[in-house]
């Protein structure tokens, strides 16, 4: 229900004049249910602790009652999921994979898996290097990640169907 009710927009902060995306939840029109407003509060929270160069950082968001405003880390080079037509060679593919593995880790190591990482969750970092065939990326939208029970167990099946292992 996000997706329609969502606007993201490019904005400067005056003091240091470093832009940083503004995304802009409107609450009531994508009909945000306390337990998915909650689990994007999570999420954002996970999205502050979490320091790896490639996670998108948030710096801090408003919580009113007809909206939500996330301040983040800018991204201009759209989702992966624009790049798939493209074929990659090894090399390129390997810079992904070894980017996501490092999120992966750094994630695990504090507690927390991603759950339903795909995508349209993995931002280039800027525009330019899109054309590159080298670009770095930004894990994006922990909404629904589940922390690791103590225990090393979990009872949740925390993948999406589209990008789950066969079995």
């Amino acid at each position: 229900p996000l997706g329609e009710s969502n606007k993201v927009l490019r904005v400067k902060n005056n003091r240091t004049n470093v832009s940083r995306a503004m995304k802009i939840i409107n609450k009531e029109q994508g009909k945000l249910t306390p337990a998915e407003e909650q689990k994007l509060i999570t999420g954002i929270n996970i999205l502050k602790q979490l320091d790896h160069p490639n996670i998108m950082k948030v710096y801090e968001y408003f919580n009113s009652e007809n909206e939500m405003v996330i301040i983040s880390e800018l991204c201009t080079g759209g989702p992966l999921l624009n790049m798939r037509v493209r074929r990659f060679k090894d090399q390129i593919a390997a810079n992904i994979m070894s980017q996501l593995f490092s999120v992966a880790e750094c994630c695990h190591q504090k507690g927390i898996i991603h759950g339903h990482l795909k995508l349209e969750d993995v931002l280039i970092e800027s525009k330019e290097e899109a054309n590159l065939d080298m670009f770095n990326i930004k894990v994006v939208d922990f909404g629904i990640e589940e922390i690791i029970k103590k225990n090393g167990t979990d009872d949740k099946n925390p993948n999406s169907v589209r990008y789950a292992a066969p079995e």
